[in-house]
């Protein structure tokens, strides 16, 4: 019996190990596909993966936040702020939660959240983000570049690579 159940282990194991190639494997797929502006044929993608990654993972697994992100991440620069911002926002609650405040993927949430704001014309809450991304880390480049940025309205487009952020 005992023989049966380490058996029966082992191949739940190795189809957790294909789940996990396969969701990154989508995540990759998506990536591509959205440094190419093909934002509608990566969503899906995202999409699946983020639902994946829950449940293998659970909602507060890293991989499950990223996912979380890279879809927050891809409706932002497709101009849909307004999706995007409650992704990234559940994104950096678990982020601070489960890796703490000056973690670099909190930095990262962080200064994403801040660019949704830019991106709704939210100013004020904008460089509150980049400000809070900035005194956690002061050498933070994108934060300090994001926050000249929005300090100085009259420009139009972030000056980072708008997906860069994806990972």
């Amino acid at each position: 019996a005992k023989a049966k159940l380490a058996e029966a282990e082992a191949e739940f194991r190795n189809a957790l190990s294909i789940n996990r190639r396969q969701a990154r494997a989508y995540d990759n797929l998506a990536i591509m596909l959205a440094l190419q502006g093909k934002f509608a044929d990566a969503e899906p993608l995202l999409r699946e993966v983020l639902l994946q990654r829950r449940r293998l993972l659970g909602e507060d697994y890293p991989d499950t936040l990223n996912a979380m992100e890279n879809l927050g991440e891809l409706l932002r620069v497709a101009d849909r702020p307004d999706e995007a911002e409650p992704l990234l926002r559940e994104a950096l609650t678990s982020y601070r939660r489960v890796l703490g405040e000056d973690h670099p993927e909190t930095l990262i949430a962080i200064n994403n959240l801040g660019l949704v704001y830019y991106a709704s014309h939210r100013y004020d809450k904008a460089e509150e983000a980049f400000r809070k991304a900035l005194e956690l880390q002061p050498d933070l480049t994108n934060a300090q570049e994001n926050l000249k940025l929005t300090l100085d309205v009259g420009g139009t487009t972030i000056v980072s690579h708008p997906l860069e952020n994806l990972r």
